[in-house]
């Protein structure tokens, strides 16, 4: 009977595939079980040594990407106080020109508007004198 020493192969290598992502501890940790359970019924030593292998090095990769992702999330309100300063920043400045850009536009408009008049008027002289362009 290999069943336990093929589990405990298979939940290793399952582990160590989805390690990176944190849950990877679960499948891991069984591997270590099944492989631990089968060495002890001495049913296929080398599976379950393969899979106790593989289950200790994804409890370790997934316990150190747990406390990665805690330690960088209690980091996080220090790293976002200072660096929400700059952002904060860049906004407010953003914001500025295009308030500028904005009035640049108006007088943009107040001048095609003029130009418009302007045009208009040599049009209507232009047909009081006949001239055709």
């Amino acid at each position: 009977m290999q069943g336990l020493a093929i589990a405990s192969l298979v939940m290793g290598i399952i582990g160590v595939v989805i390690c990176w992502i944190g849950i990877g501890i679960i499948p891991s940790v069984l591997a270590l079980i099944f492989g631990i359970i089968a060495c002890i019924k001495k049913e296929a030593r080398g599976l379950a040594a393969g899979g106790i292998i593989l289950g200790f090095i994804g409890t370790v990769i997934s316990i150190a990407i747990i406390f990665g992702a805690i330690y960088i999330g209690s980091r996080s309100e220090k790293f976002w106080k200072t660096t929400g300063k700059g952002i904060l920043n860049n906004i407010t400045e953003g914001k500025k020109m295009l308030e500028s850009i904005t009035e640049q536009a108006k007088g943009f408009e107040e001048y095609s508007e003029q130009m418009k008049k302007e045009m208009e008027k040599y049009s209507k002289d232009m047909e009081k004198y006949n001239i055709r362009r």
